[in-house]
């Protein structure tokens, strides 16, 4: 098999709920939405997430952060910690943070009514919109990323 030139990313919008994928690459930059995993029960969770991994054999998982997280205790961060460890022991591959600051805002900005209306009915959401931007964030600036050691402190 020859080798990948490009960069293959998964950005994850990781919620309480639910989580939203999307996947990138390097080589244009871009990235799309890809799907949206139920956050809870953690297994059905790690079977969608494992199942997409498979698929999509990523070299490295950039996941969202509330920047609030960093200044305040954000319920989203104990849950954001245990993922980016668990993707580092499981896959041996990068896990990069960024700062998501409004990108469920962002995202919904990027749909006409129409396809709102059509997204939520099937569930899809904004979720895996978020994840394409945050993967989108890291793509533009992938030096621009924070440390989870600088994240478990904030807690």
């Amino acid at each position: 098999m020859p080798e990948r030139s490009e960069t293959v990313l998964m950005g994850i919008d990781f919620g309480l709920k639910k989580t939203g994928i999307a996947i990138g690459q390097t080589i244009s930059c871009t990235a799309n939405p890809l799907d949206i995993l139920p956050s809870k029960p953690v297994h059905l969770f790690w079977e969608g997430l494992q199942n997409l991994v498979r698929q999509w054999r990523p070299d490295a998982f950039v996941l969202g952060v509330p920047r609030s997280g960093l200044e305040r205790k954000h319920p989203l961060i104990p849950g954001i910690i245990r993922l980016s460890r668990r993707l580092q022991q499981e896959y041996r591959k990068p896990v990069y943070l960024v700062d998501e600051q409004l990108t469920s805002h962002e995202a919904a900005q990027q749909l006409s009514p129409k396809q709102k209306k059509a997204l939520l009915r099937k569930q899809f959401a904004l979720d895996s919109i978020a994840a394409k931007i945050i993967l989108e964030t890291w793509l533009k600036n992938p030096h621009n990323h924070l440390q989870l050691d600088e994240l478990e402190k904030s807690l």
